[in-house]
């Protein structure tokens, strides 16, 4: 079935207007002696939580160590991850915790791969330490912290848009891998906000359940811009436990909508998400998008 044709089946199903955005599972200060310090997840949203933060200067560098802690209500299973590092200008992203994109879309000061490795599986409760070291880039730098879970659950947009789109669906527990990404599209639109080009996002996923979805059920969808933290942008490479493969560091998340359900969605109906996304024009970005759907 053809976008435009979806589309037309989706447009029944609207969710309704957003609604004041909250953090999503994913994000979070790295809550330190040194403030300036945050940290982003990309995969494994209900598992591995990190924990137990220490980030001290040491010469020329910070070092860093902290716990993943396993959350869940199951063991685990044993995954591959990469740790980066973004420095921004704190004159143009004050706050990195903020799900919206920098005031000045040039406050990225600079990115770096910090470590690779692999998580053993974890029992509930159980904890797996990390240590790094992170470079100051500049002594009154904000500081990002990307942990990224290479899970092979991102998958490209088709048709392909330029630059790279990547999309994360997170079903509710009890559907999960059952709302299935259908279809979607990248169109540029105009922006007021100076530094940027703008693309309204859409994003089509079907009930391939034998379950209805009920109205009232939160939808969350939200943009990360990650730049090249020295390897390649593609994050469905390969990944080796002692190669980086393809490092990125999340620049900024944006919520792109926040709102419900309007009505039930049975088997085989069709959700329509969409939101305007922002991205810096100066530089080369990858762009993924995440539709989290329940609690």
């Amino acid at each position: 079935m053809k976008l435009k044709s979806i589309l037309v089946w989706a447009a029944l199903l609207l969710v309704s207007l957003p609604f004041a955005a909250h953090a999503m599972m994913g994000d979070g200060h790295c809550g330190t002696a040194y403030p300036k310090w945050w940290w982003k997840k990309n995969g494994l949203q209900s598992e591995l939580v990190p924990e137990d933060w220490s980030i001290l200067p040491e010469g020329a560098d910070f070092r860093i160590s902290f716990l993943l802690v396993n959350r869940g209500t199951a063991t685990s299973e044993e995954t591959a991850f990469t740790l980066t590092h973004a420095a921004v200008d704190p004159s143009g992203f004050a706050n990195p915790g903020l799900l919206t994109a920098p005031a000045d879309a040039r406050s990225l000061l600079g990115t770096e791969a910090l470590t690779t490795g692999t998580v053993p599986p974890l029992r509930p409760g159980e904890a797996f330490t990390v240590y790094a070291r992170a470079r100051y880039f500049r002594t009154d730098a904000n500081h990002i912290l990307s942990i990224l879970f290479h899970d092979g659950a991102e998958m490209r947009f088709d048709p392909e848009p330029t630059p790279w789109y990547w999309l994360r669906v997170y079903s509710p527990s009890n559907l999960e891998g059952e709302l299935r990404f259908s279809a979607g599209a990248v169109t540029p639109v105009g922006t007021t906000q100076p530094g940027y080009r703008a693309s309204r996002i859409q994003v089509i996923l079907r009930n391939e359940s034998r379950n209805v979805l009920r109205a009232g059920l939160p939808i969350l969808m939200t943009h990360s811009n990650a730049a090249s933290a020295g390897g390649n942008y593609s994050p469905d490479q390969p990944v080796d436990p002692n190669d980086p493969g393809n490092p990125y560091a999340i620049y900024f998340r944006e919520v792109l909508f926040e709102g419900q359900l309007v009505r039930d969605v049975s088997p085989g109906e069709f959700i329509l998400v969409e939101g305007t996304a922002q991205i810096p024009e100066h530089i080369t970005t990858l762009e993924q998008v995440a539709v989290k759907v329940g609690e």
